[in-house]
């Protein structure tokens, strides 16, 4: 079965007599540990290069080269599309709607009716719909 020497003290071989062992194989016990213990290290590696990464990202970010592309992005057509699927997704529409029920949201939206008002808008709204209805009524 194993060709193992005659003094072999396989498993501690730390204590082997022999200065040229010849056991080199593995036991089913050893693989099961070498394998876990390399499925331990591939994933602290695999974090360690994640975190790295961000971490670089986040400085970059931070300068002014970083702010620049950022705004680059931002004012391009691809950008506008992706908020704008985000957007009237559920996640989207329930992130403005919490917004919108929030203290912040409701002083927003008491600021643009006072404008509206200020401006004429709301008076000019109003016409609108009123002619708009009476013209559906008529017809």
């Amino acid at each position: 079965m194993e060709n193992r020497p005659k003094k072999c003290c396989h498993p501690a071989c730390q204590n082997c007599p022999y200065i040229d062992c010849r056991w080199d194989g593995y036991d089913g016990y050893e693989q099961t540990i070498s394998n876990r213990m390399d499925q331990v290290a591939r994933q602290q590696e695999e974090n360690y290069n994640r975190n790295h990464r961000t971490e670089i990202m986040r400085r970059y970010q931070r300068t002014e080269k970083g702010r620049e592309a950022e705004q680059r992005y931002k004012s391009t057509e691809k950008y506008r599309k992706k908020e704008q699927r985000y957007n009237s997704s559920p996640a989207g529409q329930e992130r403005q709607s919490r917004y919108e029920k929030s203290k912040k949201g409701q002083e927003v939206a008491q600021r643009k009716a006072k404008k509206k008002i200020e401006t004429g808008k709301n008076a000019e709204y109003c016409r609108r719909y009123y002619y708009r209805q009476k013209a559906l009524q008529e017809a």
